[in-house]
């Protein structure tokens, strides 16, 4: 799966948090905090979902959904090369 630059950057920090306060645990609720705008086109390619009821322009926690958790376990193997 491709991802622009913006998309790049929330990823960056997904896994900044997932290392430094989640010990890798994807299954982690409350991983990003967000505004919905800039996570939308990771929520139309079904990366991430609201851990609640999404609340427009304000900050929101987001997760991981089946599909981005597949993305950071690929990200992980070792056979995996960018």
């Amino acid at each position: 799966m491709k991802f622009n630059s913006k998309e790049k950057e929330v990823l960056k920090e997904i896994d900044r948090r997932l290392n430094i306060f989640h010990d890798g645990d994807l299954d982690t609720r409350l991983l990003l905090l967000a505004l919905p705008y800039e996570v939308k086109s990771l929520i139309n390619k079904k990366i991430l979902t609201c851990s609640t009821s999404e609340t427009p322009r304000v900050f929101n926690w987001y997760r991981l959904t089946e599909a981005g958790k597949q993305v950071y376990r690929n990200k992980r193997s070792p056979s995996h090369t960018s």
